[in-house]
């Protein structure tokens, strides 16, 4: 079965054989997802997501890992966010004109007991390996108590919520 894709030519749909278009086909796909509640105490660091972790190995040196993340937190406090790590080391090392800023993928912060945030981002690693690789995502915790999947105040009644968080890896072909 070859992969084909159509393509316009003068308004005259034709097929196109994909492996006349090179690199680019997604070749695997890995997610984790966190169902349960976890609670962090702020101490100025990143602290590891339980459940949050995944590994992938690539096929090929050339194939890049496309990363795509959402977490849902409530983070009372300024300067909390989420970071994504592979191998131990934070993916992203620095922004632009970082200075005494806490660097982090995604940040908010919420503020009411009664609401959670959702922090998303995705990201394009180029690892140049063909090893196993785990990526797993961090949250960054100032000060406070932080909530993943539940608001501070977390009722058990229908105005409040439960959610999910999840982490997904795809090896894309060069």
């Amino acid at each position: 079965d070859t992969d084909e894709f159509l393509i316009s030519d003068a308004g005259v749909l034709k097929r196109l054989d994909a492996s006349l278009i090179g690199g680019g086909k997604v070749l695997q796909v890995i997610q984790a997802v966190k169902r349960d509640t976890q609670s962090f105490s702020g101490s100025n660091a990143y602290q590891a997501i339980t459940g949050l972790s995944l590994a992938i190995t690539p096929s090929a040196t050339s194939s890049k890992i496309l990363i795509t993340s959402t977490v849902h937190a409530h983070i009372a406090d300024y300067a909390g966010g989420v970071s994504l790590y592979r191998g131990g080391s934070q993916v992203i090392t620095h922004s632009e004109s970082i200075g005494s800023r806490i660097n982090v993928n995604s940040s908010t912060r919420t503020g009411d007991n009664n609401v959670m945030s959702a922090m998303s981002f995705q990201y394009l690693d180029s690892p140049s390996s063909t090893s196993e690789l785990t990526y797993q995502m961090y949250l960054y915790c100032r000060s406070s108590t932080y909530y993943l999947n539940r608001s501070s105040a977390d009722s058990d009644d229908n105005d409040h919520a439960r959610t999910i968080s999840a982490i997904t890896a795809m090896e894309i072909g060069a």
